[in-house]
């Protein structure tokens, strides 16, 4: 069933509503059903015994002045909600926490004036939202104090929201999923990671560089491609210089999110029987050094020959190395690695 546009008007001063009103998502009249999109201006326009608003998801609109002199002390706007219009929270006195979704796109002149209980405001916009168009003026007024007010946004998008027009001077930004900023290195199943927020990553590291403890790692090691910290998914893509040295594990085995190396990052490891590489795609020189016991080692990479594999292995590990690499590529590894051609398979 398609879903007609309905609008919700406004009445003036509804004062025999509340204290708790849900706005529908949709309503059905004569059989038809109607998705609510709009709330025109004035809805709960000073109705101070409203104390509390649900809304559904659907509605894209918010027009003018409908908070205006409520008792609501928290309210979350869904994530089809694109507009949010002027003075919509104005004198709203008991008002502490705001949240708005993902599709919020503008917010009107003064929609934040005189709410001196505001402790609390949630952006989930990865954009930071605009004024409203056609309007003039601050979304925040001169009686509105920042310094007070704790803004949360998506991650990675703080310094975005610190440089746009009206988002600057909160008395702190937090990153939305957890309370304190992400720390710059993890340690997840005995494994250390240096983690890039912005790209939702994270590279391998030591947990020495990671300033966590200075013993190295030993066994059998399993990357996995994602790791979850507070909540949040980051894709392991890389092993950082000197990740795995003076290491002793047997074995190590990387996911094919794993795409670059770091120098060293495979160095003094005496103990190394067989190395799995994931899908990395280039060696850098020196990669793999002081590996005297290392007789497998697996190129999952599909795209091509792994760049200089010849050149970075060093000579001293050809002799006794079994170099598995897929079999569409078999013939092109043949003619490039230079001292291990009669060694690759799969």
């Amino acid at each position: 069933m398609v879903l007609a546009p309905y609008e919700i008007p406004g009445n003036g001063k509804p004062t025999q509503i509340g204290p708790a009103v849900e706005v529908p998502g949709a309503i059905t009249i004569d059989g038809t059903e109607y998705t609510v999109t709009n709330l025109q201006a004035g809805v709960f326009y000073d109705t101070p015994n409203v104390t509390s608003v649900k809304f559904n998801e659907g509605l894209k609109n918010i027009e003018f002045e409908t908070f205006y002199g409520t008792k609501v002390s928290e309210v979350t706007f869904p994530n089809t909600l694109e507009n949010l219009s002027y003075n919509n929270f104005y004198a709203c006195t008991s008002l502490s926490k705001v949240t708005f979704g993902t599709g919020i796109k503008t917010i009107g002149d003064n929609t934040f004036y005189y709410c001196p209980g505001m402790t609390e405001l949630v952006v989930l916009a990865e954009v930071p939202p605009t004024l409203e168009a056609g309007r003039s003026g601050n979304m925040f007024s001169a009686t509105f104090n920042k310094a007070n007010v704790t803004l949360t946004v998506p991650a990675g998008k703080i310094d975005a929201y610190k440089a746009s027009p009206n988002w600057s001077g909160f008395k702190e930004y937090k990153e939305a999923g957890g309370t304190q900023p992400v720390d710059k290195y993890v340690a997840v199943d005995g494994i250390y990671y240096e983690l890039n927020p912005e790209t939702a990553t994270a590279a391998v590291t030591s947990g020495y560089k990671a300033g966590i403890t200075e013993v190295p790692y030993s066994g059998v090691i399993t990357i996995p491609s994602t790791i979850s910290v507070n909540g949040n998914d980051y894709t392991v893509t890389s092993v950082a210089m000197t990740a795995f040295q003076y290491a002793t594990c047997t074995e190590v085995v990387l996911p094919s999110t794993c795409t670059t190396l770091g120098r060293y990052a495979f160095d003094n490891m005496a103990s190394l029987v067989k190395l799995n590489l994931g899908g990395v795609s280039d060696l850098p020189g020196n990669t793999i050094t002081s590996c005297p016991a290392l007789v497998d080692l697996y190129l999952g990479y599909t795209g091509g020959v792994v760049g200089t594999v010849g050149a970075s292995i060093a000579s001293s590990l050809k002799e006794n190395l079994n170099v598995h690499v897929p079999d569409a590529l078999k013939a092109a590894y043949t003619a490039t690695a230079s001292g291990i051609q009669s060694r690759l398979f799969l």
